[in-house]
């Protein structure tokens, strides 16, 4: 989504496709990882990417409605990897 509005409008900088670049290549990493650790830092990932855009909302570099989507997708994805987690524990 950065890398779009980076494209489109030339707003950001290069430590955004960074930042970027480094949660895709972390969530790589996690094929290789046993479950539970994977599991965990998926949830990690996702979350501090969600607050990330969900924060970057509210200062107004990307569309409000975008971060209020972002925010409930991120809540929605990271309930369903934490009960993957429960479960898998028990």
């Amino acid at each position: 989504m950065r890398w779009g509005i980076r494209a489109g409008s030339g707003t950001g900088t290069d430590r955004t496709y960074l930042l970027g670049a480094l949660g895709a290549l972390i969530g790589l990493i996690t094929l290789v990882l046993p479950f539970q650790p994977a599991i965990a830092c998926l949830t990690v990932g996702f979350a501090g990417q969600g607050a990330w855009d969900v924060w970057a909302g509210y200062r107004g570099t990307i569309p409000d409605s975008y971060a209020r989507r972002r925010m409930s997708a991120t809540l929605m994805v990271c309930a369903v990897l934490v009960a993957i987690f429960a479960v898998n524990a028990a």
